[in-house]
């Protein structure tokens, strides 16, 4: 939950500094909160791993990858609003979360040796964000590298030439 608040908080905090417009500072806070709630489907999921049952979670994944893409580009078309469609992934990863993963999760840990609990300590939040910063400046420095260029390409040429420059650089 911490580095989930971090990570939304250093959202809206880059979109504030930023010179985006109101409807592109919407769409990054909106693309944040989904993956906050993708993140809480992570730790789930290692939960599940915990107890030896990821084909639980890779299923959850299928269907959620799936359902989120037709329900994102059903509203795009629809509405032809970036905000909306991100609000509609939103609202189905967060009851997916809740209606789907937790329930499943707690159903199988509890019923295996390994019980899902909500205990939690500073010293082992601690450790474990000390385990793993190396992880995180690691993931930092790729962010860096695929979205620093597109940041710069944007903001010095335009919209239009970050498309160009995205459409080759995704696939590479």
């Amino acid at each position: 939950l911490i580095t989930c608040l971090a990570a939304f908080t250093s959202g809206i905090v880059f979109s504030l500094l930023t010179p985006f417009t109101a409807t592109q500072k919407l769409s990054l806070i909106l693309y944040v909160l989904f993956r906050v709630t993708e993140a809480g489907m992570d730790v789930l999921h290692g939960s599940l791993q915990s107890a030896w049952r990821m084909d639980v979670a890779g299923k959850s994944m299928i269907i959620r990858g799936v359902a989120e893409l037709i329900l994102f580009a059903s509203v795009l078309f629809f509405t032809k609003q970036l905000a909306w469609a991100l609000a509609a992934m939103i609202a189905f990863s967060a009851i997916w979360l809740v209606t789907y993963e937790w329930i499943a999760t707690r159903n199988i840990c509890n019923a295996s040796a390994s019980k899902l609990t909500h205990k939690a300590s500073y010293t082992g939040m601690a450790h474990l964000l000390l385990a793993c910063l190396p992880l995180l400046i690691g993931n930092l420095a790729y962010s860096l590298i695929l979205y620093g260029p597109r940041f710069f390409i944007e903001r010095i040429y335009g919209t239009d030439m970050l498309g160009v420059y995205a459409s080759i650089a995704a696939p590479a």
